[in-house]
Parts: C-alpha cells; sequence; structure tokens
C-alpha cells in the first residue's frame, strides 16, 4: 500500500489530506487557518485589507508559514513522511507571487534553513501578493483590451476577456511608470523576478500554442 498526500492552498487556510491506496482510506486531514494560527500578519480570514476596498492581497511569506505549523502538526501525530508516494497541490486561482533573483538560490538550500519561512523570507520582490478577490485593475483591462482590438479579440487571443483579477492585468499595473526612486529599484526588481517556478526548479511561463487557444 502508498500514501498519497493532496496539499490546498485556499484563501483562509492551508489543508493536508493523506489517503492510502488502493485501500482508499483516509488517514488524516490536518488544516491551519490563516488567521488563527498566523495573526501576526494581520489578515481578515486570510486577506489583507487596507484603504482601497478594490484591493485584496495576502502575505505569500505567511502561505510559506502556514506550510511549517501544517508539517510540524502532522509530525506530532507521527505520520509517516517516509510513506509518501506522490504529492499533489492546488491552490486559489489568479494569485501571483513575485520572486527576486535570488530566490532560486534560496529555494536551493531550503533544506538546511531552519524552516522553510526562515530559509525563503529574503525571496520576495513584494511582501504582499494581489489574490483572486482583488479588483483594483480595471484601468489595466481596459488598456489590454483597446491595445488587442476589443473584448472579441481578447477572448480570440487568450480564450477569455481581460478580468481584473487576472495577472496579466496585475503585472501591468505593477509595470506602470514608478513615481519614486525606490518604486523604481522595486519596479527593477519586479521585471528580474517575474518567473513561475516549480517544487526544485525555476520554470518558464506556458504562453500556449496557436492550437491550444
Amino acid at each position: 500500500m502508498a500514501i498519497y498526500l493532496g496539499l490546498d492552498s485556499s484563501t483562509q487556510s492551508l489543508t493536508a489530506v493523506a489517503i492510502e491506496i488502493p485501500a482508499r482510506k483516509i488517514l488524516g486531514a490536518w488544516s491551519v487557518n490563516f488567521a488563527a494560527r498566523l495573526p501576526a500578519y494581520g489578515t481578515e480570514n486570510g486577506v489583507l485589507r487596507g484603504a482601497d476596498p478594490r484591493v485584496a492581497h495576502s502575505p505569500p511569506l505567511m502561505w510559506v508559514e502556514a506550510l511549517d505549523l501544517l508539517l510540524a502538526d502532522m509530525a506530532a501525530a507521527k505520520f509517516p513522511f517516509a510513506e509518501v508516494a506522490a504529492i499533489a497541490g492546488s491552490g486559489q486561482q489568479h494569485g501571483s507571487v513575485y520572486l527576486l533573483p535570488e530566490a532560486e538560490r534560496l529555494l536551493a538550500g531550503l533544506g538546511t534553513a531552519p524552516s522553510l519561512a526562515e530559509g525563503f523570507a529574503g525571496a520576495f520582490a513584494r511582501p504582499t501578493s494581489p489574490i483572486w478577490m482583488d479588483s483594483s485593475t480595471a484601468a489595466e483591462c481596459a488598456a489590454i483590451t483597446a491595445a488587442l482590438g476589443g473584448a472579441a479579440a481578447v477572448a480570440e487571443l487568450t480564450g477569455s476577456a481581460a478580468l481584473e483579477r487576472f495577472t496579466g492585468p496585475q503585472l501591468r499595473k505593477f509595470h506602470s511608470p514608478p513615481p519614486c526612486q525606490e518604486c523604481e529599484k522595486r519596479e527593477k526588481q519586479d521585471k528580474a523576478a517575474n518567473k513561475q517556478h516549480g517544487f526544485s526548479d525555476f520554470l518558464p511561463a506556458d504562453a500556449g500554442s496557436e492550437k491550444d487557444n
């Protein structure tokens, strides 16, 4: 028999479920509620709210620290990690995390760090990440739509209209001319950091193909 572990990172919590195959027996379930277990990040139901009600962000380091707590809870329950055959992960849609160039080096060195949160704390170009609830990019969506020739043209090219919670408009928003020298420095960091990464390596974003569209 083998154990399969599923991880789900939602807006409010990080949850793990372990299943024994082929018996299809649930061996255990664990969950870390962000607001309850990690109050230092100041979220409400996992979300940071500010003066602008359209802005909805979450701290990516909170998600990393939640994984530390989840694994500690599982270890305290004597979960047999060595018997795990595979791990599947899922997360909330349309969130985007911005990494600095040294993130790849930090990721590779996590095995020697005291914790995942401590080892990866210096990897983020921005301390917060826009999530699916964010609706602050109406201007960027309008600009993208106009540049591509209208909503129908955007849908034909990408498979969808330009929606505020999508990552593309968020990237355009962050790419706007910075109003100060410090923001310009951060903007350069973001440009260098806009990558997607896997569990053990960095991978390029997949723009799809003509067949896929």
